[in-house]
Parts: C-alpha cells; structure tokens; sequence
C-alpha cells in the first residue's frame, strides 16, 4: 500500500506540475500577444495563435490524467478536492489562452494605429500590462514571504499549508528563469510530502542587487 501511495502522490505532483506550467505558457502569450499590439508586430502575433493548440493540448492531458487518477483511485478528500480544483482551474487558464490568442488575431486583422486613432490602444495595453503586473507581484510576494530577512532557504523551511501557496510554490520554479524575478530556484531533486502534499525539493535564492537596486 504504501509504493501505490507513493505512485500517487508522484501523479498528483506531476499533475500540479504541468498545470502550473500551463498557467505560466497561458500569462506568457498574454504578455506576448499585448507586445504584438503595442508593435504591430505581425510575426509574434502569429506565433501566440499557433501556441495555443499547445495550451489547448495542456488542457486536455491535464483533464485525462486528472480523471483517471479519480477513476483509478479511491480520493479522500483531500485529494478529490486537488482533483475538482485542478479541473476548475484548467478551463479557466485554457480561456486566457484563448483570450490571448485572440489579442493576436485583432493584430493580424487590425493594425495597431486603427485602435490608436480612435483612443483606445494605450488603455489597453495599460489595462494588460496592469494584470501582468499583478500575477508577478503575486508571486514575487509568495518568494519574498518564504525568504524573509534570509538569502537563501529550501522547499522544507516554506510552511506550505495550503492550495494557494503549492500553486504559487510551482509558478515560482517556473518564473525564477524571467529576468525580471527577484529570485532563483534551483531544483534538487526529489520531494518530500508535507500538510497532505508532495513538494519538490528546492533551493530560492535572492538575486543579488545591481548598485545597491
């Protein structure tokens, strides 16, 4: 009984894995798609439709393996709520993937000063880029919480209790590479469980400031 939990566990964090990189490819044409807009940038536009077949495909593996882990299994609670969240939470992301994907069509029909002529393209943008903002201050809040006064600390040391800190703690590993992110991640290898979830074994690190900034 215990390696099938083992394997379960594994499955869940594998699973939580892919719809936070979901989450991440999904903010990423947003931010790609508003960066079209704002240069009439014809190519990338086209580059955010052609990827959403990718979250759309993203979307679809997280629903078959999320079912039959509830088919396959017999959840507690716990469990089954991680399972009914995830769902929720992937047709919501796979809608902003949509929504991203369709900025990029405006583009490609649309040139940039036709909504610039009529007033509307700056408030756009700003409205974008003011929820870009918001999702990586979220984050960035989550990492700065976990470190404190410290420099460094591990997985082990983040007191991950609850849904949305596990979320926030997988959207961090993947941010971490975004050059404007206060803080690296380096992965060890491995994961522990802790409060009912499995998390991966990991190093945060705060960048060090350039001329005291």
């Amino acid at each position: 009984m215990p390696s099938v939990r083992k394997s379960y566990d594994e499955e869940l964090l594998q699973l939580d894995t892919l719809l936070a990189r979901m989450g991440h490819e999904a903010g990423a044409a947003i931010e790609s798609a508003l960066t079209a807009l704002r240069n009439d940038d014809i190519e990338l536009a086209r580059s955010v439709v052609a990827r959403d077949s990718q979250i759309d495909a993203g979307e679809h593996e997280i629903e078959h393996r999320c079912l039959q882990l509830l088919l396959r299994q017999q959840p507690g609670a716990s469990d089954l709520r991680k399972g009914s969240t995830a769902l929720k939470m992937v047709t919501d992301v796979e809608r902003i993937g949509d929504q991203a994907s369709d900025i990029a069509e405006l583009v490609l029909h649309l040139h940039a000063k036709s909504t610039d002529a009529v007033g509307v393209l700056e408030d756009i943008l700003k409205m974008g880029d003011d929820v870009l903002k918001m999702v990586k201050r979220s984050i960035a809040a989550y990492v700065q919480g976990w470190l404190g006064d410290a420099d460094v600390r591990y997985s082990k040391d983040l007191n991950i209790k609850d849904d949305k800190s596990y979320i926030m703690s997988l959207l961090a590993v993947l941010t971490s590479g975004d050059s404007a992110a206060g803080h690296q991640i380096k992965e060890l290898g491995g994961s522990f469980h802790e409060n009912g979830y499995s998390i991966p074994q990991m190093q945060i690190r705060r960048k060090e400031k350039k001329n005291g900034f």
